[in-house]
């Protein structure tokens, strides 16, 4: 984020930033990010992946969310003999 403003680039890409938050701190950076992305650089494009939950991002002109469907997980591994 230090070279946002040295670097020009048309996209922005942020991935698991928030792996360590708590819940109050990360919905706080999120709401930061958001705020900095559609007042700041609007002409560029972010991309924030995390792999929390985006309940908490309230939605508004020039924010697009795309969420992921859960994957089932195996609880057996399958081995096949020869």
């Amino acid at each position: 984020m230090s070279l946002w403003e040295i670097m020009d680039s048309p996209f922005r890409l942020l991935d698991e930033f928030d792996v360590f938050m708590d819940l109050f701190n990360r919905k706080m950076v999120m709401e930061m990010l958001i705020d900095l992305a559609t007042k700041e650089y609007k002409s560029n494009q972010f991309l924030f992946f995390t792999p929390q939950g985006v309940k908490e991002v309230v939605s508004r002109e020039g924010v697009q969310i795309f969420e992921m469907p859960k994957l089932a997980l195996r609880t057996k591994f399958v081995f096949q003999e020869d």
